[in-house]
């Protein structure tokens, strides 16, 4: 256990007396104001410097720090929070958006939204031409070729919509120039899960 720095906030032991089993203690280095402004600069930081860059921070007891788990360079997250550094514990990562129908990220799945801003359509399945991954999707959901086209919750670019055809009963076309995954989404807008 770890109690604040801060007089009027100590517990003592006899005050904690009706925990059961031993109780270990220590008196934290910090006091909650100081927690709360460092985790008030980190998550400050990464609503506008660090923007690109997922994290998570929360603070750890036992090692007595805040821990930010991120994909933005040690270095350049030490400077930013310069004397404060000592209250922070780095971990190297980030965190994965987790894909999803609505928000699909790259490699993209059939079934995944797909817009130009404009129109929203849905990817078709994964197919080859000339040995080149594509997606089929159907001819009408945008008006012409050479559209960008991306996911509307992830604001990935899916590719490029293109080979529209929409005669003779046909109704069909090919997004390219990103990476496709031969899996389909199967469930509602937030699903995760799919078909090989």
């Amino acid at each position: 256990m770890v109690l604040p720095n801060d007089p009027a906030k100590r517990f003592t032991l006899d005050r904690l007396g009706t925990l059961a089993g031993p109780v270990v203690s220590r008196i934290s280095d910090y006091n909650a104001d100081a927690v709360a402004r460092v985790h008030s600069q980190v998550d400050a930081l990464f609503s506008s410097t660090f923007a690109e860059h997922t994290y998570a921070a929360f603070y750890d007891p036992k090692d007595d720090k805040i821990v930010v788990n991120t994909d933005a360079s040690e270095v350049v997250l030490r400077d930013a929070l310069a004397g404060d550094w000592e209250m922070v514990k780095y971990e190297a990562g980030g965190l994965v958006p987790l894909a999803t129908r609505w928000a699909d990220t790259s490699p993209f799945w059939g079934g995944a939204a797909v817009t130009d801003g404009t129109y929203l359509c849905t990817l078709g399945f994964n197919a080859l031409k000339s040995g080149v991954s594509k997606m089929v999707t159907a001819g009408h959901c945008f008006p012409s070729n050479g559209l960008s086209v991306w996911s509307p919750g992830s604001g990935q670019s899916m590719g490029t919509f293109a080979n529209k055809t929409c005669v003779s009963g046909n109704d069909y076309a090919l997004i390219g120039g990103a990476s496709y995954a031969p899996k389909i989404y199967i469930g509602g807008g937030t699903s995760t899960t799919g078909y090989l």
